[in-house]
């Protein structure tokens, strides 16, 4: 009866020691699974930096490129600027959201300026036209 008595201790403590164990590596699991979690959101922390930079080198070249009267190649730019910052989403920033918006304006003042000119050059080509069959 003692010799039962002793191995179901025995056994008891040889569970409790199991379940101590048990507790121990589940710890040790979260724990690596949240530094797991974190050298990942450090990784697309830098990637998505890294498409926040190449966005604002678009930008740029699109305002060179407005800057150029090449309208047609800022336009390009742009998109590409702005896909990548959609593409980011809230790790672009609210200041490379700006620059979209920015670029995008002084696109918009172009291609306006560009229409108005050439509706100034009809208008002008018209009343010449008109002039001369006055004239005779």
């Amino acid at each position: 009866a003692e010799q039962e008595r002793r191995r179901a201790e025995e056994e008891e403590a040889e569970r409790a020691r199991e379940k101590v164990l048990e507790k121990k590596r589940a710890r040790q699991a979260k724990a690596l699974a949240m530094q797991l979690q974190q050298v990942e959101e450090g990784k697309q922390a830098r990637a998505a930096a890294g498409k926040v930079v190449e966005a604002e080198r678009r930008l740029a070249e699109a305002l060179d490129a407005i800057e150029g009267g090449d309208l047609a190649g800022a336009k390009e730019l742009w998109m590409q600027g702005e896909a990548l910052v959609a593409e980011v989403g809230d790790a672009a920033g609210a200041e490379a959201r700006y620059r979209v918006r920015n670029v995008e304006k002084s696109l918009r003042i172009a291609l306006w300026k560009e229409a108005a000119d050439e509706e100034s050059e009809r208008s002008l080509g018209e009343w010449a036209r008109r002039k001369e069959e006055r004239a005779a």
